[in-house]
């Protein structure tokens, strides 16, 4: 029996609002401390890979809506589009970077008109790992241009297995913000800007049990459905992030070649084997934490009794994620099992979905999926990365 699981699921020092003796303009910036992988409302999961890390950021504000009544139009000089001022912050310590408050200087004529305003922020954002450029000089029109496209993050030329040396990348966004002077000369934008992922990742993990034909199994390949990874994909969102935000181009990627996809475990030496491998199936009864453990204790253990495959990280889509792991039996004919994500957009930005697939003979096929949705964390204040 082939059983398959999924589940979905500055340059300023830190500020601590003590105010400045000059004039300066406070974001504050959320990155979740510890991320999460499965339901709503479960612990917190500590996580030490490398999805994470927090390698560099930058911050750009620019005016959104001049709101000032007591200057002539003609002499106000933060008009609409205008840079109100950049930053680009150090991280000390990218795996346990947990954003703060930020400040830039800002002039007289910015505490006099007070216009609102639009806040981007990216981390890991660089030509190397997203093709995109953005600079402290850049217009506020390559922010809605910017794009996640071609090799980055897509099916072709090859799919990204690894984590890039500079990170993942990550965005956040705040719209039309009204500025807080109750405590001048230290100026607050009004909400925190909370930075996710831009892109969604797929975990492949396999087991079997140690008895009868299942010695003969052998995973050929696994495969996607067609035109379901876009061809773009924008770098911010056009709200803050929220459940199953997505901000793409309509035009799907049409699908790669199928065995390009995995490396496959052909030999069945590769695939360990597991007393009870039905344990890794998840059940509705565990919370997140204690899935997500059980999964890495098993691959992590002296003698591990499962395999993953992948990981596999790709642009976010809309559509449901669906698709086929292929495998054979000895010498018998190459057989298929259908896994698919219930959620149709449960693979947009910023979200998890492990595979679970173990085979305990008789070549019965079972197949189970479950709904992701979207996480918290321990704080009821902010939403939460959920890897």
């Amino acid at each position: 029996m082939l059983l398959f699981m999924a589940c979905g699921g500055s340059e300023s020092e830190s500020g601590d609002n003590i105010p400045p003796k000059e004039h300066q303009l406070q974001i504050n910036i959320f990155t979740p401390e510890h991320p999460l992988v499965t339901r709503a409302g479960d612990p917190v999961l500590v996580n030490s890979n490398a999805d994470e890390n927090v390698n560099s950021m930058d911050v750009w504000v620019f005016v959104s809506k001049v709101t000032t009544t007591t200057i002539p139009a003609d002499e106000v000089k933060f008009k609409v589009g205008k840079v109100v001022g950049h930053l680009s912050l150090d991280i000390a310590d990218p795996k346990s970077f947990e954003g703060g408050n930020y400040q830039m200087s800002v002039n007289e004529d910015f505490v006099n008109e007070l216009p609102k305003v639009n806040v981007y922020v990216t981390a890991n954002v660089k030509p190397s790992n997203t093709g995109i450029t953005l600079t402290a000089n850049s217009p506020e029109s390559a922010f809605g241009d910017a794009t996640l496209s071609g090799g980055y993050f897509g099916l072709k030329p090859s799919l990204t297995t690894q984590v890039p040396s500079e990170g993942l990348p990550m965005s956040g966004v705040l719209k039309d913000q009204k500025i807080n002077d109750d405590n001048t000369p230290l100026l607050k934008v009004k909400d925190h800007v909370t930075v996710v992922r831009a892109v969604s990742k797929v975990r492949f993990i396999f087991s079997r049990t140690n008895t009868g034909d299942n010695e003969k199994l052998q995973i050929t390949r696994i495969t996607l459905d067609n035109e379901v990874i876009p061809k773009k994909e924008y770098l911010f969102l056009n709200a803050p992030y929220s459940t199953n935000s997505f901000n793409i181009e309509k035009s799907l990627e049409p699908v790669w070649e199928p065995e390009t996809l995995l490396e496959p475990l052909k030999d069945c030496d590769n695939i360990p084997v597991s007393t009870y491998p039905a344990k890794y199936a998840y059940d509705s009864q565990l919370k997140g934490q204690e899935y997500e453990n059980l999964i890495d204790q098993g691959l992590k253990q002296e003698t591990p009794d499962i395999a993953e495959v992948g990981r596999f990280y790709l642009r976010e889509t809309d559509q449901s994620v669906a698709g086929y792991i292929y495998y054979k039996i000895g010498n018998g004919e190459e057989k298929s099992a259908r896994f698919s994500m219930a959620d149709e957009k449960g693979f947009t930005r910023n979200h998890t979905w492990i595979v679970y697939g173990y085979f305990a003979g008789k070549e019965l096929l079972k197949i189970y999926s479950i709904d992701t949705t979207d996480w918290s964390t321990s704080s009821a204040d902010h939403p939460v990365f959920n890897w």
